[in-house]
């Protein structure tokens, strides 16, 4: 996926994040004590301590880790974030008929939409299930569909998907990064986010998470702890810019006793 900037549309002023608190109704960031605070020590880690943070039931690690607002409508029970990828729109009418073409297509008389609530940056939805309770549907649903004004997006079957962050102010960058991070690691059951670096130059800003994960082994073949880094840069300069984004394994380790058997069976 191409993560695209666009300078000079609707720039808003920085605003002031406060681990722990909700700013303008923008913002949730979670107060916590992170395992780690700088990069040397986690790229530095032993395998032991690998497979063991591997295994921990945090997902975002990091003290100041920007999630989305749920407008104080907590989430229900059996209730989970959901990414969709929609094109962006600028009211709540044209947000309903989004969700409605992309993820209702095949289920709508099986799903209802309720708006939640919004803010500068996306309006959001819980999609509830009104079907007979199975095994292949989650009851609920809360997802978000992006303002054209804070990120453009578009979505075709030909050319995919295409994003532009209009807001470059430090927090909104930030904040609109961090969302995609969530987006990706909320529903992979083994990732999880150990550290976060966010920097600003003159020319971009640049996000950098490191994302531990565990692959599943095979017959005799032990399950795997993974740490990888990730870098994002979003350049600050005039028109559109691409975003490059940089992967790199850092670090594996086999989590011992985790193979699965062959039984011979005479």
């Amino acid at each position: 996926m191409a993560l695209l900037v666009n300078k000079g549309v609707n720039a808003q002023s920085d605003r002031e994040i406060v681990p722990g608190k909700q700013v303008s109704g923008n913002v949730t960031a979670k107060t916590i004590r992170p395992a780690f605070t700088n990069e040397r020590d986690v790229e530095r880690m032993t395998d032991a301590r690998l497979i063991r943070e591997a295994r921990g039931d945090n997902k975002f690690d990091v003290a100041d880790f920007r999630t989305p607002d749920d407008f104080g409508v907590a989430l229900e029970n059996l209730e989970y974030w959901h990414q969709i990828r929609t094109n962006s729109v600028s009211s709540v009418a044209d947000a309903e008929k989004e969700v409605k073409s992309v993820f209702l297509k095949q289920n709508a008389d099986d799903y209802k939409t309720d708006f939640i609530g919004e803010n500068d940056y996306y309006y959001q939805f819980r999609l509830r299930y009104t079907g007979e309770p199975d095994e292949t549907h989650t009851m609920f649903l809360r997802i978000i569909v992006y303002k054209t004004s804070a990120r453009f997006c578009s979505f075709n079957s030909k050319t995919g998907y295409y994003s532009e962050i209009r807001f470059l102010d430090r927090n909104s960058v930030l904040y609109l990064m961090d969302l995609e991070v969530f987006f990706d690691i909320y529903n992979w059951n083994s990732a999880r986010v150990l550290y976060r670096k966010f920097e600003e130059t003159d020319k971009e800003y640049t996000h950098t998470y490191y994302r531990i994960s565990i692959t599943d082994g095979d017959w005799d073949v032990n399950d795997k702890a993974v740490l990888e880094r990730i870098k994002c840069g979003v350049d600050k300069s005039g028109g559109v810019k691409t975003c490059y984004e940089d992967s790199t394994v850092l670090k594996t380790a086999e989590i011992s006793g985790t193979a699965r058997k062959l039984k011979i069976i005479p």
